[in-house]
């Protein structure tokens, strides 16, 4: 019954009452011909900041939306958590959501929004208020657009596969029989969804998605990777594997309890499960978009994901199978669950210019497996530090643990020394220069000099095993600083910031203090009084008596299975 609540919670509701011919029609927004899904998907997150709004499926809400503007208007949906915004643009209350006709009425949003423009044409810095400000106008004016069906173009241009598509309220150029029809099933679409009549919107909604695929009629081979994009779309492989690495993470857990031992190996099945429905949706987008998948911000938590999953089935021993495995299943579950929660674009775009070449297939894959090292040698290295926690007289344990985080942090050095190299070529044949010290750069090389660092303090025995667990948790913000910090914190070539005024999100804030809290602790040894009394007395007892190898021998033996 947890199980099934857990995997309810961590899940959007799918379609449920409407038709798939309403979710799966398509649509023409930013140049590009989508499934009407993926179109609610990417208007959601511009007017939202998320993809669902109280579990309702993305395009359920937005045709709520289109069927009725007036009331959606009114609808409080805007939050303004910032008080100092609240204050400079006119709403001195405690109340921090709003409608659309509220914030319309409030001219200084605007002239907010047009200084912070202005200031970042001229290279200068933005405060905070100025740039939410300007965020908050653009969310309000992507949902006025929905609103008054300005977005999305329904219309194919006639005899023109390639050419821009028309709204309901373009007629230029649109006059014909079947473009009329397909304006006149869509609008009829929207009155039978507010009016509640499920009969006439499945009719209305069949009828639409045969006119425009009528009339778009494109090569085989581009309506193949629209229908790819609706079974994408259907299966949502990301939220599909992370279910999975949640039930076998619940498996894993029953098997540490003392259920039954034969539960880890079918948790191992599970994680395999789960890595290959991944790669199978980053199959998918490779053949939607024309391209290597780990092309934005999103796609690159999947493949780092998938990455680390694929080490941690790998690297494991049988000793420590269960215990890495869980970790493996635990840092797979929440690294799905913020790429899907954290307000970032599922949608497979077309790439911008400057990373159209085969270097993003190479350079960035290789780099991203370096992250996924990372990641996993910190997943260790807490497993490590809990194993000396609670199973204190269990050396043999501790020992593997940390054979385990030293082959991760030497495969996380290795893969970012090779990336860090094969992104000076790119960026050879992209600027004419190897290095510029840009922040992408400088802060790659500082995360291969710590995991350098790292690796060969444990090679020369200056680190115990306790040492290399905690060396491997303290580097790993360093992964965190090249990953997310450079793109969405700091201007650079590799930046998403342009010079907007940015803060760290409150979630990243906690998981640094935790792991400072962990390092602290560890580092005092107070970990260890966290085991039963009568655990830690037979383990100082067994210690007494045991005249074992040095620790820096032992770790180089293999463990006894």
């Amino acid at each position: 019954v947890l199980l099934v609540l857990i995997l309810t919670i961590s899940s959007y509701a799918g379609p449920l009452d409407l038709p798939d011919e309403a979710y799966y029609f398509p649509v023409q927004y930013q140049g590009r011909v989508l499934p009407f899904e993926s179109f609610s998907r990417e208007m959601m997150l511009g007017i939202l900041g998320k993809q669902q709004l109280r579990g309702q499926h993305p395009a359920e809400t937005m045709l709520g939306w289109l069927s009725n503007p007036e009331w959606a208007a009114n609808r409080e949906l805007f939050r303004i958590a910032y008080k100092p915004l609240r204050e400079a643009i006119g709403l001195n209350t405690d109340k921090k959501h709003y409608s659309l006709n509220d914030l319309l009425a409030l001219p200084e949003i605007s002239h907010l929004a047009s200084e912070s423009i202005r200031i970042r044409e001229n290279d200068g810095k933005t405060t905070k208020v100025q740039s939410k400000a300007e965020k908050l106008r653009r969310r309000m004016g992507n949902f006025y657009a929905l609103l008054t069906q300005q977005v999305p173009a329904v219309t194919p241009l006639p005899g023109n596969p390639n050419g821009a598509w028309g709204t309901t309220i373009d007629s230029a150029g649109f006059s014909d029989s079947v473009s009329v029809g397909i304006r006149m099933a869509y609008v009829g679409l929207l009155m039978s969804i507010g009016q509640g009549d499920m009969g006439t919107t499945e009719e209305l909604a069949v009828s639409l998605n045969r006119l425009v695929r009528q009339q778009w009629n494109p090569a085989e081979k581009r309506m193949k990777r629209f229908d790819a994009e609706v079974s994408y779309n259907k299966i949502n492989s990301v939220q599909l594997s992370r279910n999975i690495y949640l039930f076998a993470l619940v498996l894993l857990l029953g098997s540490l309890v003392g259920m039954a031992r034969r539960l880890v190996p079918i948790s191992a099945i599970l994680l395999w499960i789960g890595f290959v429905v991944q790669v199978f949706g980053l199959l998918q987008r490779t053949y939607i978009g024309d391209r290597a998948p780990w092309s934005n911000f999103y796609e690159s938590m999947i493949t780092i994901t998938a990455t680390m999953v694929l080490f941690g089935l790998l690297f494991t021993k049988k000793k420590l199978r269960g215990v890495i495995l869980g970790g493996t299943a635990f840092a797979a579950f929440w690294s799905l669950y913020i790429a899907d929660r954290a307000g970032l674009s599922p949608g497979v775009d077309t790439l911008v210019p400057a990373l159209q070449s085969y270097w993003l297939t190479i350079h960035v894959i290789v780099i991203l497996a370096g992250y996924a090292a990372a990641a996993l040698a910190m997943v260790i290295g807490h497993i490590s530090l809990g194993i000396e926690a609670f199973r204190p007289g269990d050396r043999a344990m501790f020992t593997a643990s940390a054979n385990a985080v030293y082959r991760s942090v030497q495969i996380a050095m290795l893969m970012l020394f090779a990336g860090t190299v094969l992104g000076g070529v790119w960026a050879h044949e992209a600027w004419g220069r190897y290095w510029g010290w840009d922040p992408k750069e400088t802060w790659a090389l500082i995360s291969w000099f710590g995991y350098l660092g790292v690796a060969h303090a444990r090679f020369a025995g200056w680190l115990k095993q306790r040492g290399l667990a905690m060396a491997a948790i303290g580097v790993f913000p360093l992964i965190l600083m090249t990953y997310y910090g450079v793109n969405y914190l700091l201007s650079g070539l590799h930046s998403y910031a342009g010079g907007e005024s940015a803060s760290v999100p409150p979630a990243l804030i906690g998981f640094l203090v935790l792991e400072a809290f962990i390092l602290i602790a560890a580092g005092n040894g107070w970990h260890l009084k966290l085991a039963p009394a009568a655990v830690r007395e037979a383990a100082e007892k067994a210690k007494k008596k045991s005249k074992s190898v040095p620790e820096e021998e032992v770790f180089f033996e293999e463990t006894k299975e």
